[in-house]
């Protein structure tokens, strides 16, 4: 029997209940499609149960659950904390879309690796809103997003797995920037699911732009492409494509971080411009004159070497 603090009071948490939970969350859509999340989670909580949680640290998860070479130079790379940033935001949205009866939560806070656990007696949605990260109206000021999945032809599961997984890393990498406000990243799996449009974004979520894509893979090449939308009009206001070299399994994960990199930082230049002209009563925002108007050329369509 294992304690952890629960809502009110400090309460046993059985092994049996986590171990349920777990399997529970690895039966949901966004951790059936994610082999990174299910070893990265069950590696945490095995070694918080066994008592060996001052082992989890950022080197240890690179080689046990990430397979990366005895030796690895954690300083040279954040592919653990660009994981363990997926994994929280895809533990928040699991719990934040859930409608079964879950018997506990299991958390990792920011700034570090270690679980938490809290036992639920009678959950309901006061309950979760309390236990989440507290997602605040949105200010006048915030931009308001959604990543839509990106589109591939696909049927290998790593394939797959990749382009999902970009979808997924814009939407945590996008929210943590203080001027963006994110639909959750499962309820736009759920729009596209049921073949909704952009438009239902506009009016039920107040989304003012969309992020989607596709994927190519011509072996061992990567196109990807990406657009911004304007969810009210559905009208294309930007696109850029990228190339990719040398795709393998045993790179997938710095090519996908090297992806959403470069998207992100072109959807914070797009909305800053585009922030910018709203300030100036533009009514139609000119995407032909971005480029000039940044003195950059992010907007213009270019090739970058994959890693």
């Amino acid at each position: 029997m294992i304690y952890y603090k629960g809502p009110d009071v400090i309460e046993p948490i059985p092994e049996t209940i986590i171990h349920e939970q777990i399997q529970r969350i690895f039966r949901s859509p966004q951790f059936i499609v994610s082999e990174v999340f299910r070893n990265f989670l069950k590696y945490i909580v095995t070694e918080t149960l066994s008592g060996r949680s001052d082992d989890i640290k950022e080197y240890n998860i690179a080689i046990q659950v990430l397979k990366k070479p005895a030796g690895f130079d954690i300083s040279k790379s954040g592919i653990v904390r660009v994981h363990a940033a997926r994994l929280r935001a895809a533990l928040d949205n699991y719990y934040a879309e859930s409608t079964a009866n879950e018997a506990c939560i299991i958390a990792m806070p920011k700034g570090r690796y270690v679980p938490v656990f809290t036992l639920i007696k009678n959950r309901n949605a006061g309950v979760v809103r309390e236990l989440l990260p507290d997602k605040q109206p949105c200010e006048n000021d915030q931009v308001k997003l959604a990543v839509l999945p990106f589109n591939t032809f696909e049927n290998d599961i790593s394939r797959m797995t990749f382009t999902d997984g970009i979808g997924l890393g814009l939407t945590s990498e996008l929210a943590m920037v203080n001027v963006f406000s994110l639909v959750s990243y499962f309820t736009c799996q759920h729009i596209k699911e049921k073949q909704l449009g952009i438009d239902h974004l506009a009016s039920k979520y107040g989304t003012q732009y969309v992020v989607t894509g596709c994927v190519q893979f011509e072996f061992p090449r990567v196109k990807v492409c990406f657009q911004i939308i304007r969810a009210d009009s559905e009208i294309q206001l930007h696109s850029e494509t990228y190339y990719y070299d040398n795709f393998k399994s045993d790179n997938m994960f710095e090519l996908e971080e090297v992806v959403i990199t470069n998207i992100t930082r072109s959807v914070k230049s797009f909305t800053k411009c585009a922030a910018r002209e709203s300030r100036k009563n533009i009514s139609h925002f000119k995407f032909k004159n971005l480029a000039q108007d940044t003195g950059s050329q992010i907007f213009n369509d270019r090739m970058i070497k994959g890693r």
